[in-house]
C-alpha cells in the first residue's frame, strides 16, 4: 500500500500552501506485522470501530508534503500510531463500559433506596451514603493518594454506626491502597522496589509475625472461634498495606514542606473534639455516632447525678489536651530549632510552646514530661545543634521552681496540671498526688505478678501471640456490666497483655526474639516522628 493511500483530502488551506489529509481506513494496515499476529489483528480491528467515535472530533491535519508522508510512515512510526490509536480506542470501550455500568448501577440503587425509604432503614442509608462520599473523595485525590496516607498516621477513632470494626485510620489506608493497586494496574504508576536496610527490617517483622500466628492461631468472636482478639492482626495488615502504598509514590519537593501540617491536621481536629465533648454538654452524644474518640460528656457526668465542675475540677484528665500538644510541639520541631522555640525573643513560638505545655499539664499525663524532652533532644541532634539544650535546660529549672514554689502559696493548679507535675516535690493536693501513686503502684503490682507468673507469658523467647480464650472474653464483657468478674485477683490486663509497659507487652505478644528486630525500626520511626519527614 502507498503512502499516499494512506492520506484522502480533508479540506484545503491556502494559507498552509496545499491541503491537509487526514489518516484513512483500514486501521489494521498500520502496523505490518498485523497480518501474522491474530491477536494483534483482532485488537486493531477493534480499533477501526471505534476510530469514528474517536476521532470524529479530532481529526489529526497533517501536511500534505510527500517528503512528510514518507518519513511519518517509516515502521517505528508505524508502530508508534498503532499505538495511539489502540489507546484511543480501548478509552472509547472504557468510556461505554463506565456509562453502561453507572445506568444500570443507578437503577438498580434506585429501587433499593425506595424500599429502604418505605422501610425506615435510614441508617443504611447513611452508611451507603457516607460510602459514596469516600469512594468519590478517593477516585478525585487520584495520584494524590500520598496525602490521604500521610493524614492517616494521625488519625484515631471509628464511626460508631458502622457495623464493620474499622478505624477511620484503616478505612483510609484500604482506600489509598485500592487506588494505589488501580493505577499500578493500569499502569498509571510505575512499580517501584526498595531495598534499604529500614525495608529489610519491615519485611523482618512480617516473617516473624507470620510464624506467630501459624504458632498462635486465632480468631474472632463473631466467627465463633475458640481464641478470640485477634483484631491487632488486622492492624498489622492494614500496616504492611500502609507500608506498599506509601512507597510507590514520590513526594514533590513542593509539597513535603507542609507534610509536617498534612499529618498533623486530624490529630489536632480529633483531639479539638473530644475536648469539646469534655467541657460542652450533649457535644459527645451528637459527634460518637460518627467518631468513637470523644471523651466524657459532660452531660453523662450530670446525669450520673454529678456537677458540671466535676467534670473540670479536682484530678480529672482532660481528653484530647495531651496530643493537641504534643503535637504542637512536632510542628514546631519540624521547623525550627530548639533556641527559637524558647526564646521570647520570638513571640509567636514562644507563645505557641508556652501553650503547648500547659496542655500537656492540663492532661495530667506524668509521661508528657518525658516526651517533650525526647523531641527536644532529637531537634538538637538532628540539627546537630545540642548547645541549644542548655538554654532549655535552664528555662525548665525555671519554669518549674515557679510552679513548686508558688503552688499552694500565691495559686492553686487545676488537678490535672497536679498530677502531671505530682513527680517533683512540691505542696500538691493529696487526692491529686494519691490518685498518681496509686496508679503507679497498680502498673508495678502488674509488672510483678506478670512476670513472676508463667501462666500470663507462657513462651518468653517466641511469645503467646495476640488473642486470648473466648471464655476470658466472657468473664471480661460480664465485669464491664457489672456481672461479675475475675474471683482470683486476675485483672484484663494480665489476660489480654495490655501491662502498660511496652517492653513487657511486646514479650508477651512476640517474644524477647520478636522484639530485637522491631527496636531499631521503632527508633527510626521516632526520629520520623519528631522531624516529620
Amino acid at each position: 500500500m502507498s503512502g499516499d493511500e494512506w492520506f484522502t483530502p480533508y479540506q484545503e488551506d491556502p494559507a498552509a500552501g496545499g491541503s491537509s489529509y487526514c489518516l484513512s481506513f483500514p486501521v489494521h494496515k498500520i502496523c505490518g506485522r498485523a497480518a501474522s499476529r491474530p491477536s494483534v489483528v483482532s485488537s486493531a480491528t477493534s480499533a477501526t470501530l471505534c476510530s469514528y467515535f474517536c476521532f470524529r472530533d479530532e481529526i489529526v491535519a497533517l501536511p500534505a508534503s510527500r517528503e512528510f508522508r514518507n518519513r511519518a510512515f517509516h515502521p517505528e512510526a508505524s508502530n508508534l500510531a498503532f499505538r495511539k490509536m489502540q489507546s484511543l480506542a480501548n478509552a472509547a470501550v472504557g468510556r461505554f463500559i463506565l456509562l453502561t455500568s453507572v445506568t444500570l448501577g443507578g437503577l438498580a440503587m434506585s429501587v433499593y433506596f425506595g424500599r429502604a425509604v418505605a422501610q425506615g432503614n435510614f441508617r443504611m442509608l447513611g452508611m451507603i451514603f457516607g460510602a459514596f462520599i469516600a469512594i468519590a473523595i478517593f477516585l478525585a485525590i487520584g495520584r494524590n493518594a500520598y496525602i490521604f496516607l500521610a493524614m492517616a498516621v494521625s488519625m484515631s477513632g471509628s464511626i460508631g454506626i458502622l457495623a464493620l470494626p474499622f478505624s477511620y485510620q484503616e478505612l483510609t489506608i484500604f482506600g489509598c491502597f485500592g487506588i494505589t493497586l488501580a493505577f499500578l494496574t493500569f499502569k498509571k504508576l510505575r512499580l517501584e522496589t526498595r531495598t534499604s536496610p529500614l525495608d529489610l527490617i519491615v519485611f523482618l517483622n512480617l516473617a516473624y509475625m507470620v510464624t506467630v500466628y501459624m504458632r498462635n492461631p486465632v480468631g474472632f468472636r463473631a466467627l465463633g472461634s475458640e481464641m478470640v482478639g485477634g483484631r491487632p492482626y488486622l492492624t498489622v495488615i492494614a500496616s504492611v498495606l500502609f507500608y506498599l502504598a506509601i512507597t510507590q509514590y514520590k513526594i514533590p519537593a513542593k509539597l513535603a514542606p507542609k507534610f509536617p501540617f498534612i499529618i498533623a491536621g486530624p490529630a489536632i481536629i480529633l483531639s479539638s473534639l473530644a475536648m469539646a465533648a469534655f467541657f460542652i454538654p450533649g457535644v459527645g452524644k451528637i459527634v460518637y455516632p460518627f467518631w468513637t474518640g470523644v471523651g466524657i460528656d459532660r452531660s453523662v457526668i450530670e446525669a450520673a447525678g454529678g456537677t458540671a465542675s466535676d467534670a473540670t475540677s479536682g484530678f480529672s484528665r482532660i481528653p484530647g489536651s495531651s496530643l493537641i500538644g504534643i503535637t504542637t510541639v512536632q510542628l514546631l520541631c519540624a521547623y525550627f530549632p530548639v533556641a527559637h522555640i524558647i526564646s521570647p525573643m520570638n513571640p509567636g513560638m514562644f507563645v505557641t510552646f508556652a501553650a503547648a505545655l500547659i496542655l500537656w499539664l492540663l492532661s495530667g499525663f506524668r509521661s508528657g514530661f518525658l516526651v517533650y524532652l525526647t523531641y527536644l533532644f532529637f531537634n538538637c541532634a538532628l540539627r546537630r545543634r545540642f548547645f541549644d539544650l542548655v538554654p532549655a535546660f535552664f528555662a525548665g529549672i525555671l519554669l518549674f521552681s515557679v510552679l513548686i514554689a508558688g503552688q499552694g502559696t500565691l495559686f492553686n493548679l487545676p488537678g490535672g496540671m497536679q498530677r502531671s507535675l505530682s513527680f517533683l516535690p512540691g505542696n500538691w493536693n493529696h487526692e491529686a498526688a494519691s490518685d498518681a501513686e496509686s496508679s503507679t503502684e497498680w502498673r508495678l503490682n502488674i509488672w510483678k505478678e506478670v512476670w513472676g507468673n508463667k501462666e500470663f507469658i507462657k513462651n518468653r523467647w517466641l511469645g503467646d501471640g495476640f488473642g486470648f480464650s473466648a471464655y476470658d472474653l466472657k468473664i471480661q464483657i460480664d465485669s464491664i456490666l457489672g456481672q461479675g468478674g475475675y474471683t482470683d485477683g486476675t485483672s484484663a490486663q494480665m489476660v489480654t497483655g495490655a501491662y502498660h509497659s511496652g517492653p513487657l507487652s511486646t514479650i508477651r505478644y512476640v517474644g524477647g526474639v520478636g522484639g530485637l528486630p522491631s527496636s531499631p525500626s521503632r527508633c527510626f520511626s521516632r526520629f520520623l516522628n519528631c522531624m516529620h519527614w
